[in-house]
């Protein structure tokens, strides 16, 4: 069963994987845009964390959720599996 601290734990350490970003050190870093200048990722770096997050917590993220726009930030995603996965 995850609890939100082993989600954000988890989520951390995936994105942690593809990116220098500090998001553990800087929480308005939480709100920039993954793919502007602060956090700096590039697109397909997107799909490989699409593809870790899935996996890593065996859910699927909604498609409404990346076609709506809002697989962008780190604060978005990590809410988006709070709502997959708090029960």
């Amino acid at each position: 069963m995850w609890t939100k601290e082993k989600i954000a734990d988890t989520f951390l350490e995936i994105v942690k994987e593809l990116t220098e970003a500090a998001f553990d050190k800087d929480p308005l870093l939480r709100q920039e845009k993954l793919l502007g200048p602060g956090v700096g990722l590039k697109a397909r770096d997107l799909v490989v964390l699409l593809k870790r997050t899935e996996d890593t917590f065996g859910v699927s993220v909604p498609d409404d959720f990346i076609c709506d726009g809002n697989f962008d930030t780190y604060d978005h995603i990590l809410g988006q599996l709070f709502q997959l996965l708090v029960k």
